[in-house]
């Protein structure tokens, strides 16, 4: 369900994972090197419905969220980070490319 903010009604849609999508229409993974995301709350699930291609292929990831569209989806930035760290990629900002050095331990 999405919240459509501009007309304050919900809309429903229909999703599969990105695991499921690349499976499901014969997608090449080896031929994706970036997966950029801005899912408004949904990033957490995103991550986990490409756990399998994020672990054997490893792609770069941008991903945009806001702490409030996370909260609202039952998340935390937290939740973000400890994906990262359990994938063993490295979190940067994007506004400073620099390491983030705050650790997640779960």
């Amino acid at each position: 369900m999405v919240i459509d903010d501009d007309h304050n009604e919900n809309v429903e849609i229909s999703c599969i994972t990105l695991d499921q999508f690349i499976q499901d229409y014969n997608v090449d993974p080896e031929k994706i090197s970036l997966i950029k995301s801005d899912t408004q709350g949904s990033e957490v699930r995103v991550l986990n419905g490409g756990k399998q291609f994020f672990n054997v292929y490893e792609p770069a990831i941008i991903l945009e969220f806001a702490p409030h569209h996370l909260q609202w989806a039952g998340y935390s930035p937290f939740d973000i980070l400890s994906f990262i760290d359990r994938m063993k990629y490295i979190a940067c900002s994007m506004s400073y490319f620099k390491k983030l050095e705050q650790k997640c331990s779960v």
